[in-house]
């Protein structure tokens, strides 16, 4: 069994061929977590590769990343922040890449991956150009790219704690979230802004105590309640 057809078998309707392809995983992981990793999310880049298995990927990759339990979760960000730079890089950079899928699927997988690695990473000082490179992708990229970056945003903002990024860095992803908001953006797309800023009220807090800034997010707010489209104006009301 190559790395291939286990991520493939994890979906299989066999339990004994899915519980194979996990201990085959998990075994891979174990030996070099790095260079599996990056394997990891070639697959999830692989336009060729079947969807499910991207899908498998992404997920996989995410999981080795987090952790309901305080202590586990810890355990996992240092030997995530122990790995060579470079190969992270390729990880990253790998995962960032393939919120520009043609796929949906692969493009939803890459966003709560992406929020969970810059959850980490955020804090830490480290990967200075996601917020830049989400950003960009709010204002410049495909209808796909966009919906998926956002979706990105709001699981990021679900994960960072209040006070874990700086002002700026704070106010970036406001403000890729709050382009997405606006009135000519198509539904599907403005939902999924409203949900990112809905996300991001907690993380945020500390903006609303200042007027401008409060005054300007319950301004986009207001204006996501009059959208023709109902899910968006219930997440609004929120």
């Amino acid at each position: 069994m190559d790395i291939s057809a286990a991520l493939l078998n994890t979906q299989s309707p066999d339990v004994q061929l899915r519980k194979q392809a996990e201990e085959f995983l998990n075994n891979a992981l174990q030996q070099q977590m790095g260079q599996f990793m990056v394997t990891l999310v070639q697959a999830l880049a692989s336009e060729e590769f079947a969807v499910v298995g991207r899908q498998a990927a992404g997920l996989y990759l995410k999981n080795v990343l987090d952790a309901k339990d305080d202590a586990l979760q810890q355990q996992k960000i240092n030997a995530w922040m122990a790995m060579d730079p470079a190969l992270r890089t390729q990880i990253k950079d790998g995962s960032l890449g393939v919120l520009q899928s043609n796929d949906p699927v692969a493009r939803h997988t890459s966003a709560q991956l992406v929020a969970k690695i810059g959850s980490i990473e955020l804090p830490a000082k480290e990967w200075p150009a996601l917020l830049e490179s989400l950003l960009q992708n709010v204002t410049s990229g495909s209808e796909g790219c966009i919906h998926a970056t956002l979706e990105c945003l709001g699981y990021l903002c679900d994960e960072l704690e209040e006070g874990a990024i700086d002002e700026q860095d704070t106010n970036r992803i406001l403000t890729a979230i709050v382009d997405g908001i606006r009135t000519e953006r198509p539904p599907a797309i403005r939902l999924a802004a409203v949900t990112a800023l809905r996300n991001s009220l907690e993380f945020v807090n500390e903006l609303f105590i200042r007027k401008q800034e409060r005054d300007h997010l319950m301004q986009k707010i207001c204006e996501a309640t009059q959208s023709p489209d109902l899910r968006t104006r219930v997440v609004a009301y929120e």
